[in-house]
């Protein structure tokens, strides 16, 4: 299957080289990533990539919309589309767009200058990450996404990381990427470099092995999860400096503790 069409400039005049992606939807055997750019005659053609792995078992939320977005990147247009049934041909005009910026430091404000940066964008009923690998951020720390849709919100739901430090979030509300620009302050990471350890006691007092320990807090990585050892000890490693919350957790075949 294959979507085509033109993408043209607000003055309706073909616009070449413009990227345009499609970006699939949360469900079973949706179609892959996949981008291209048009040709001199503001023409694209989108051959979709199976992504079907025969009959699994599906595990969350299912969220079938789909979309195109088409980007200008040095004139800052942007137009999107979302659909659940998937055309053979679609056509967009592009808008004002909004480039997002900002930059990350360490918490004496000196550049990490190997962080990458997941973006993700709000549609239909999750936000889905706009391209399938982070971003690398520049010598100065900082990165640049232009020519994105305005009036959506937009998130770093997946954090901004590096390695050797912790993790930092951020979001944009719709109504203020109503604007061509948008720079965030400065994102600080903190150095993960201490290490947390516990023992986990069941109510009788006794050491409790195989317990699931979950850890968060704020600015520290995500989804950190261990088990239990010898003795019900616990530990994890890359710890950043600040409050953290600890949970644990036990299954047996009659209870939770």
């Amino acid at each position: 299957a294959s979507i085509s069409g033109t993408i043209r400039d607000p003055s309706g005049e073909p616009v070449a080289g413009a990227r345009v992606s499609f970006h699939p939807g949360y469900y079973p055997s949706a179609p892959k990533y996949v981008e291209t750019k048009t040709d001199a005659s503001g023409r694209y053609e989108l051959t979709m990539k199976d992504d079907s792995r025969g009959m699994v078992i599906w595990n969350g939320p299912i969220s079938p919309t789909n979309f195109i977005m088409a980007q200008s990147l040095g004139r800052n247009l942007a137009a999107i589309q979302e659909f659940v049934t998937i055309p053979t041909n679609l056509d967009l005009t592009l808008q004002p767009g909004i480039t997002i910026s900002g930059s990350v430091k360490d918490t004496e404000g000196a550049p990490v200058i190997n962080a990458t940066v997941d973006i993700s964008m709000l549609s239909g009923s999750s936000i889905p990450r706009l391209w399938p690998q982070p971003v690398k951020v520049d010598a100065q720390g900082s990165f640049t996404f232009p020519a994105l849709p305005q009036g959506r919100k937009y998130e770093f739901w997946q954090g901004i990381n590096a390695k050797g430090y912790g993790t930092a979030y951020g979001f944009l509300k719709p109504e203020d990427s109503k604007t061509n620009h948008y720079e965030f302050p400065a994102f600080v990471l903190k150095r993960a470099d201490r290490k947390l350890a516990g023992q986990i006691l069941g109510r009788d007092g006794k050491p409790v092995v195989g317990a699931r320990v979950n850890m968060s807090g704020q600015g520290q990585l995500m989804f950190r999860e261990t088990k239990s050892g010898g003795q019900g000890h616990f530990s994890f490693d890359g710890v950043c400096a600040g409050e953290v919350r600890v949970d644990a957790r036990y299954y047996t075949s009659r209870s939770e503790e």
